[in-house]
């Protein structure tokens, strides 16, 4: 069982719009799936939407909540490499958190 709480769950990920926030989603989602059973899937940002931008910023010009609900619900599963290779790459930032347990 997870240690997590989230064993056979649907986890859906939003990314940063920029690339070590796509990184991150990835790596998250493959720990996920790998080691812990659960169903991670992420979301598809659109590249035109401004760099960097994440969820928690006001929607860009013309972007409705609608919009939002149907990314969500499109959002799609990360398909982990056999020999979970994504799993071994951490952001430079966040291997000292992981080596120190």
């Amino acid at each position: 069982m997870s240690p997590l709480g989230l064993a056979g769950r649907r986890v859906v990920l939003w990314p940063d719009n920029d690339s070590p926030g796509h990184k991150y989603a990835s790596v998250v989602a493959a720990l996920l799936s790998l080691k812990h059973d659960v169903e991670a899937y992420i979301v598809a940002v659109p590249s035109e939407w401004p760099k960097g931008w994440d969820l928690a910023d006001e929607l860009p010009e013309g972007v409705t909540d609608a919009d939002v609900e149907r990314m969500l619900r499109d959002a799609r599963p990360l398909a982990p490499s056999e020999d979970g290779d994504e799993v071994d790459e951490w952001p430079e930032w966040k291997r000292g958190a992981r080596d120190r347990g």
